[in-house]
């Protein structure tokens, strides 16, 4: 993450109408129009000169220990704002938000809301009772390092909690907007982090701790996301990490997402070109990972233990590659493959290799419904046996064996096709991908399985 600039001396601050905010304006549907809002025109600014171009403790107030803000605040286009070392709250009655349109960086900070009657953080009793919140919109940078988050936001639009996201304004008219967040704490928030037609969002080494609906939200056509080394924990409703509508090229890497409300992992509707590696997804209510209608996803290196329901799940989704995985003791099954017809004639297509699957559940591996799976098997490799596996709904399974064939006995049930094919080690390179012994990394996976 870049060095945080200096303040400079040229800043300047003026009281606008909520009207003429529509940064603003769109997270506060329902406040009076003809609000004021703290507006930073210009200038790169600490809190302590704010406070100072300000000169009105009713509207930014110095306290013992930080500052408390009583009204929306807008760090404007061109503008930087800087909370370092310090306390920010949020005053709830005070329809207090930080918004930026500009850039906004958050170093050794907290920030956090305040219900006045009892000092402490607004409790959120309602969803849809309004909490402060911190917005990124189009054309803004937000950089966070070793700061806390807490207890902000609602069910109110782009009022999340911590949200970067396009516009105001048709998509397209202000640069995307961007986050860095390293070595920080999100708690307590309506959503930890939620992302809108956003680019370049790096968040690393982080805890995002009982939030209250998802953990990491990227959503809506989101792309260059690295997400690594992050804890992911509490989430009280769903899931832990979750990308969701058109999210692309995206790095989930080395994280730990347990005990979740739903999931630990979900890519749905659309992801594609996702890498999956070295995570560990246990203990969540519902899948260690899920797939949905989601293509071009690599999955390796991960420990996916002790979740409720599948370790895997994988729903009308092509080109996934699952590859030396732990996959054990989940509720259910430990990898289902299955699908519906979809409007481009497909359904789902996996390929298994070099992974460990035990199961208590229904099954080692289950595939079902329009699906394809290949499984490509070598000698000693895959410790789940063909017999542990549900073959059913015409689903077909293409195990390229390099074990000696007769060592193997291979049963399609309830129409299912069986389909055996050679393997030598070519397959094992080409399909199953490596690591690069420099960097560590994992080969891209192939664009379209065999």
């Amino acid at each position: 993450m870049a060095t945080t600039p200096e303040p400079s001396d040229d800043g300047a601050v003026a009281l606008v109408p909520l009207d003429r905010a529509p940064e603003v304006r769109q997270g506060l549907r329902g406040v009076d129009r003809d609000r004021p809002v703290l507006r930073l025109e210009r200038g790169i600014v600490d809190l302590e000169r704010l406070a100072g171009l300000v000169g009105d403790a009713t509207l930014l107030e110095r306290i013992a220990d930080g500052y408390v803000l009583h009204l929306p605040l807008l760090v404007g286009p061109g503008a930087s704002l800087i909370v370092r070392g310090t306390t920010l709250r949020l005053s709830t009655p005070g329809s207090a938000v930080l918004v930026a349109a500009g850039r906004l960086y958050l170093v050794d900070a907290t920030v956090t809301s305040l219900d006045p009657a009892t000092g402490e953080p607004t409790r959120l009793e309602d969803d849809d009772a309004f909490r402060p919140f911190v917005l990124g919109t189009g054309g803004s940078e937000i950089r966070i390092a070793g700061s806390r988050l807490a207890s902000l936001g609602h069910r109110g639009e782009k009022a999340y909690g911590l949200t970067v996201s396009a516009g105001p304004g048709v998509a397209g008219d202000l640069p995307p907007p961007r986050l860095w967040m390293v070595d920080s704490r999100v708690e307590d928030l309506f959503y930890g982090l939620y992302t809108f037609e956003a680019a370049d969002v790096v968040v690393v080494d982080s805890r995002f701790s009982d939030n209250i609906v998802y953990g990491i939200d990227p959503h809506d056509f989101t792309r260059g996301l690295v997400v690594a080394r992050n804890v992911v924990e509490r989430t009280r409703r769903r899931h832990g990490i979750v990308l969701a509508r058109g999210v692309r090229d995206a790095w989930i890497l080395d994280n730990v997402s347990r005990g979740n409300g739903g999931s630990g992992l979900l890519v749905d509707d659309r992801g594609t070109d996702v890498v999956i590696a070295g995570n560990e997804l246990v203990g969540n209510d519902w899948d260690g990972i899920a797939l949905f209608e989601s293509d071009d996803v690599a999955i390796r290196d991960n420990r996916i233990v002790g979740n409720g329901r599948d370790g895997l799940r994988v729903r009308n989704s092509t080109g996934v590659v699952a590859e030396a995985n732990v996959i054990a003791d989940n509720g259910s099954d430990g990898v289902e493959v299955y699908g519906s017809r979809r409007p481009d004639g497909g359904g789902s297509h996996a390929l298994l290799c070099r992974n460990l699957i035990t199961t208590p559940g229904d099954a080692a591996v289950d595939v079902h419904g329009t699906a394809r799976l290949d499984w490509l098997r070598g000698t000693g490799e895959q410790a789940v046996p063909l017999a542990q596996l549900k073959l059913r709904d015409r689903a077909s399974l293409e195990p390229w064996l390099a074990d000696p064939p007769d060592a193997m006995t291979v049963t399609a049930v309830d129409d299912g096709t069986v389909t055996v094919r050679p393997a030598d080690a070519s397959d094992f390179a080409t399909w199953c991908g490596r690591k690069d012994a420099a960097s560590g990394r994992w080969t891209r996976l192939p664009r379209d399985l065999p």
